[in-house]
Formats: structure tokens, C-alpha cells, sequence
């Protein structure tokens, strides 16, 4: 099966959900004036207050939101570089750095305060009213709800789109068919979990994002890899070749980074790392070793730069760059000939070790730091204060909401699930500083001035 572009596909994936031309003398190609809208967001701003494992106000060195975009848009950048140089006969199919880079950036938008306690909260919340779920709120952001217009959010072009619908699947596809009949804390957070999803009431979006595709195209994209049951979510099967980027981005970020903070947060030890398979490590690292490299990485000399801070070593900044460089030299180009877009056609992919490696890190991150009872604690609280702000502005929305979604409520209410929507849109935007000071002029007593602006 030959790959290239259908007969004007390419000037599909261009286009907006609005006709919006540049200003007078930008000759900036679209994808740049994305980025840009992207960058100077509301909704990217806020990420600087959005916690990524650890709350807001701990230390200055520790991740938010914000610079962990950041890294995830630098190293899908780097991605990009290594497969243009690994399979140059794919270069025509890749995204430009701007799109790329776009997409990272948007990656992270839809997730409320509190990091992804927030997002099972709100989930709690609105499981009568279509479920939340963070990255089918950033594909919502993006679309509706930033001012960039006034009905089509920053008003994208569509295959920027395309790589932020990292879940291809609708919430009432992949949603267990039953939750449980019970308060949101009187069991375990992971009983709530989201089904990863886009939102339904963003339907009307994504038709509009895949109308390039050919129906036997998007019937597949559309597939489930395990069906919903009762008790379990289901789980969307494929994504798109700039999705395949960022999601890969994500998870070497979150799974190198998150073990920085922990080691610099002493969570995670010196002989945790030394407990992982010696052999794993160094055939990852083993890439980096070419006659010429200044240092010989092996995992004996990747740990000693992590956690030994003399001067005859490697410092722990050169290990981490070193870790990350090798797991992007790990990547290649899979060619999925079932379709024939090379939007879908094409992903990429980590290599068999480096998969092993991140689940390694992940379940280390899990196990000393997420799990660990001084986070628990905090997320549990997030979860409570979330799910109580919701319910008290539910039960008077004209009045407890700020004024921009109360026009909202007005223009669009007529139901109930909506008038829940707007709402679960308010609390998410909300930046963990903001949540937590509209939470104290709710419930504490003596905290919160009429006068005092959030």
C-alpha cells in the first residue's frame, strides 16, 4: 500500500472550524499563529499554579503543570529531530516543530486543580452528567471554552486538533456501564477513576476534526483495544501519528523528571535504582556510547551521577539529560498499513527496553512518591474539597458562579446536565491557589473578604 496524502487531504488538516486570516503583514504559516495562541492562553498560564505531583507553595524546585509542558514540548521536539534523521523517507508525514510543539503544549490544559485527584473528583461529580476527563477537557478548552472567538476557542487548525485528541473514543463508549452507589470518599479513589475519553458533549468537535479521513479510516481510529463492562472502563485502541509523538513525550518526562523530584525530595533512594535489572539499563543506555562520547554511560555511572554529588562525577543534571537522550534514540516509526491516512498510518514507538524502563520508573514514582502518605493525604483533601465546591455551586449556579460562566448559564441553559457542565468547566479551570481560597470564603469561617479578588 503506497503512503501519501489523499487528493487535497493535506489542505484539510489546515484548515479552521472558523475562517480566520492572519493580521496584516503576519506571514507566520498558521501552525505558528497556533502556537502562539496556545502559548498566550489563559488556560496555559494557569498551569503555572497546577500541581504536578507535589502541592503549590512546597519548594521552588519541584514540577507544576507548567514546566513540565514545557519539558514535554522540548523533548517531543527532539523526537521529531530523531525520526526525520532515522527514516527521512517519512519526513513529509511529520509535524513541523510549531505543530509539535502546539500540541505538547495543549497537552495538559483540561486538568483541574489538585492534579488527578481533582480530575476524579470532578468525575465523581459529574457521573449522571457525561463524566470528566482531562484530556477531553484540553480538547474542550481549546475548542469552546478559551476567548480567543466566540463559540470555537482559539479556532485551531485541524490537525493540530488531531494530535490533541489523544483519546479517540466518546465517554459513553468506553464508560463501565455501572459505578458504584456510593459517596466519593467511602471508597477508594481508584473506584472513580475516568475512562480515558473524549467528552460526548464534544461530539459535534471531533466529527468535525476527522471529516479528512475516509470512513473505513475513521471506523478503526474509532475502535476499542478492550470493550467496557460493568465494572471496567474500556480503552481506546489507536491515535494519531502527532499524539503518538506528544503521549511518548509525556511519558519520558513524566517518568525521568518525577524520578528527579523524588530524588531530590529523598523519596527515592539510591538502592531502589540499584534493585532495577543492571542488563536493562545499560542496553538503554548503550546508544550514547559511540567512540567519541566523553562519558561511558552505564548504570553504574547513571546512579553514581544521580545521587553522588562530588566533582570527579557526572552531576545529576548530566545523568538525567543522559537518560533522556537515550530513551528519544530508542524511538522509531511503526507503519500500520490497516490504514491509509499517514496521520494514522504512521506512529511512533519505544523500543521493548525502554518500555520496560519507564514502567520501571513509573512504578518507582507510584510506589515512593504517589502512594506515599504525605501525598495521599493532600489528595484525598483535594478530592473533598473539589466535590464540595461542586456540589455548593450546583446548588445555586446563577448566583455562586463568577460572571463569565454565569453569562454561559444564561445564554445556554436548559438542562440540567449543561447547567452541571458549566459548572465542572468553572472548577476545572481553577488553579490550585484559586481553589483553595474560593473553597476557604465557602466553608471557613473568618477566611475570604467579599473584597478580596481570587
Amino acid at each position: 500500500m503506497s503512503l501519501k496524502f489523499a487528493d487535497g487531504e493535506i489542505d484539510l488538516w489546515g484548515e479552521r472550524q472558523v475562517s480566520q486570516g492572519p493580521y496584516p503583514g503576519d506571514e507566520r504559516p498558521d501552525h505558528e499563529r497556533d502556537r502562539s495562541r496556545l502559548i498566550h492562553s489563559a488556560a496555559f498560564r494557569r498551569l503555572q499554579n497546577k500541581t504536578q505531583v507535589f502541592g503549590i507553595g512546597e519548594s521552588d524546585f519541584y514540577r507544576t503543570r507548567l514546566t513540565h509542558t514545557m519539558e514535554v514540548a522540548q523533548i517531543g521536539r527532539g523526537i521529531v529531530l530523531q525520526l526525520e534523521k532515522l527514516a527521512p523517507q517519512y519526513n513529509e508525514f511529520l509535524p513541523k516543530d510549531a505543530v509539535v510543539e502546539a500540541i505538547c503544549f495543549a497537552h495538559d490544559l483540561g486538568h483541574p486543580p489538585f492534579g488527578h485527584s481533582g480530575e476524579i473528583a470532578l468525575n465523581w461529580a459529574m457521573r449522571q452528567y457525561g463524566g470528566f476527563e482531562g484530556n477531553g477537557q484540553s480538547l474542550r478548552i481549546v475548542t469552546k471554552l478559551e476567548k480567543h472567538t466566540e463559540r470555537h476557542g482559539l479556532n485551531l487548525i485541524r490537525r493540530i486538533l488531531l494530535g490533541i485528541l489523544k483519546y479517540p473514543c466518546r465517554h459513553s463508549r468506553v464508560c463501565r456501564h455501572r459505578y458504584p452507589s456510593s459517596q466519593l470518599l467511602e471508597l477508594p479513589a481508584t473506584e472513580w477513576e475516568p475512562p480515558k475519553c473524549y467528552l460526548d458533549c464534544d461530539r459535534n468537535v471531533v466529527d468535525w476534526v476527522l471529516e479528512p479521513l475516509i470512513d473505513k479510516d475513521r471506523e478503526q481510529f474509532e475502535e476499542c483495544q478492550k470493550e467496557r463492562t460493568v465494572d471496567a472502563h474500556g480503552k481506546p485502541k489507536y491515535r494519531s501519528l502527532d499524539s503518538s509523538i506528544m503521549n511518548i513525550a509525556d511519558d519520558i518526562a513524566y517518568g525521568v523528571h518525577d524520578l528527579e523530584d523524588g530524588i531530590a525530595l529523598n523519596l527515592i533512594k539510591r538502592e531502589h535504582l540499584e534493585k532495577l535489572s543492571p542488563e536493562l539499563l545499560d542496553r538503554v543506555l548503550a546508544p550514547l556510547n559511540k567512540p567519541a562520547s566523553p562519558i561511558e554511560w552505564t548504570r553504574d555511572i547513571l546512579i553514581e551521577a544521580l545521587f553522588t554529588p562530588y566533582p570527579h562525577t557526572p552531576t545529576r543534571k548530566q545523568g538525567i539529560g543522559a537518560l533522556i537522550h537515550a530513551l528519544i534514540l530508542s524511538i522509531s516509526i511503526q507503519d500500520r498499513e490497516q490504514f491509509v491516512s499517514p496521520l494514522l498510518r504512521l506512529n511512533a514507538v519505544l523500543d521493548k527496553d525502554t518500555t520496560a524502563l519507564l514502567k520501571l520508573f513509573r512504578d518507582l514514582n507510584k510506589k515512593h512518591i504517589i502512594d506515599s502518605q504525605p501525598v495521599q493525604t493532600l489528595e484525598l483533601r483535594g478530592r473533598k474539597m473539589i466535590a464540595e465546591m461542586f456540589a455548593a455551586i450546583m446548588s445555586d449556579p446563577e448566583r455562586l458562579l463568577d460572571e463569565y460562566h454565569r453569562d454561559r448559564l444564561a445564554r445556554d441553559f436548559a438542562t440540567d446536565g449543561k447547567a452541571a457542565r458549566i459548572v465542572c468547566d468553572y472548577v476545572a479551570s481553577m488553579s490550585d491557589t484559586y481553589a483553595t481560597r474560593f473553597y476557604e470564603r465557602l466553608f471557613v469561617p473568618g477566611e475570604g473578604s467579599a473584597f478580596e479578588r481570587l
